[in-house]
């Protein structure tokens, strides 16, 4: 592939802007909580992933995304840790939202990304894009690496979606507001792929992206099978 060809990626400051700007129009816990879920999801699914690379075990840029991959893992843990020990959930808020949305680590997590983790699972998706192998790619081929990055965001705001609505309450108040932010949800899994989705020139240094489809179609297929058994439990 010439250098100046470009490949699909997924825009990492609009998603984090689309998704801070979610949540501060629900900003109830269970919209909280129903993020970290799906978070958690990916982060599953980029662990199978790994497990699989076996060709690029000794590669450099994928020995740094595995180590990137494994911290984020360990603070999902922690996030996890913090929903469950929390007397009140907006208790839990008030340590997750900051490393989560603003990129404000507490000392206690040693290794910490360069930004918020609300980016962290979109740059290790385009990561993988660039650690695959040196082969060129056909136009139809990154089409359909482009046609994958459209599904990975579409069913995250889906499974967003229905996280919330496996977390409705029985409080009318709350039902009404986490209703609204299901609509959204399922508004923004139509509308938001082809807004975040789009192309880059490739970096002189980056190897192709042969693995992109399989990453996300199994991606797709991965979320929708709605894993049950999470980690992060419904608000208290």
């Amino acid at each position: 592939m010439a250098q100046d060809e470009k490949i699909p990626y997924i825009d990492v400051d609009e998603m984090h802007e689309q998704v801070v700007e979610f949540y501060d129009a629900h900003a109830h816990p269970d919209t909280l909580f129903a993020i970290l879920a799906v978070y958690q999801d990916q982060a599953e699914l980029l662990e199978e992933v790994e497990e699989k690379m076996f060709e690029h075990r000794d590669s450099e840029p994928f020995d740094k995304w595995r180590g990137d991959l494994h911290d984020f893992s360990n603070r999902i843990e922690w996030y996890a840790e913090a929903v469950e020990g929390a007397d009140d959930p907006y208790d839990a808020y008030d340590l997750i939202s900051p490393p989560l949305f603003d990129g404000e680590y507490p000392e206690e997590l040693e290794e910490e990304p360069d930004g918020p983790d609300n980016h962290t699972v979109w740059k290790l998706a385009n990561e993988l894009v660039v650690i695959g192998d040196e082969r060129d790619l056909s136009v139809a081929s990154l089409e359909e690496m482009r046609d994958h990055y459209r599904t990975f965001v579409e069913v995250f705001w889906t499974s967003v979606a229905d996280e919330l609505t496996r977390q409705l309450g029985s409080d009318d108040d709350v039902d009404e507001e986490i209703s609204k932010a299901v609509d959204q949800a399922q508004r923004l899994a139509k509308e938001q792929p082809e807004k975040v989705v789009g192309l880059r020139v490739k970096g002189a240094n980056e190897g192709g992206a042969s693995l992109a489809p399989f990453l996300l179609a199994a991606g797709a297929l991965f979320l929708m099978s709605k894993r049950k058994g999470r980690r992060c439990p419904r608000s208290p």
